[in-house]
């Protein structure tokens, strides 16, 4: 993952032009992941937070090789607003066994999220999913349909700010 929305891939040609089958591999994956969930990734903005959950990651120079498996705790986020709404992503780094995703920062109780929520939907999913939200959650039980076996990325639907009432200022 990266923050402030810059990504680095050390992808470097063979002395005859061509990139290694390895590095081939990565980048269709990584396009495969944006081919389902890119609208998470691309005209988006941070959000109040840039994630949670229990994995440290290591900080500093030559620290590629020492990266720790991520949980299904681990979640980062996104938003997004455009004429149909406004939008926050949650991006589980891994699948939970138990098919749960839980989001602690879009707890109704937590105070970073005080809007009500219109919906919630699972990128790549075309079945409704069920979810709750408590005061320490969103849970989101994920379809088994949902072809994933990495993680997976929710859209929650944030309900629209009422609008101020006008006020004129100029009395004849």
């Amino acid at each position: 993952m990266a923050k402030n929305g810059v990504l680095l891939l050390n992808i470097g040609p063979k002395a005859d032009g061509t990139i290694p089958a390895e590095e081939q591999e990565l980048l269709e994956g990584i396009g495969d992941w944006l081919s389902m969930n890119g609208e998470a990734i691309f005209g988006t903005r941070p959000w109040a937070i840039a994630g949670e959950g229990p994995t440290e990651v290591a900080i500093g120079s030559f620290t590629d090789s020492d990266l720790p498996p991520y949980t299904a705790e681990d979640i980062r986020f996104t938003t997004r607003t455009d004429v149909t709404g406004e939008y926050l992503y949650a991006i589980a780094l891994a699948r939970p066994d138990d098919g749960i995703v839980r989001i602690s920062g879009f707890g109704s109780g937590t105070g970073l999220l005080p809007r009500a929520v219109r919906s919630v939907t699972v990128l790549g999913d075309t079945e409704p999913v069920r979810w709750t939200r408590t005061p320490r959650f969103v849970e989101v039980r994920l379809n088994e349909s949902l072809a994933t076996t990495s993680g997976v990325v929710i859209k929650v639907w944030l309900e629209p700010v009422g609008s101020q009432p006008r006020q004129d200022f100029l009395e004849f």
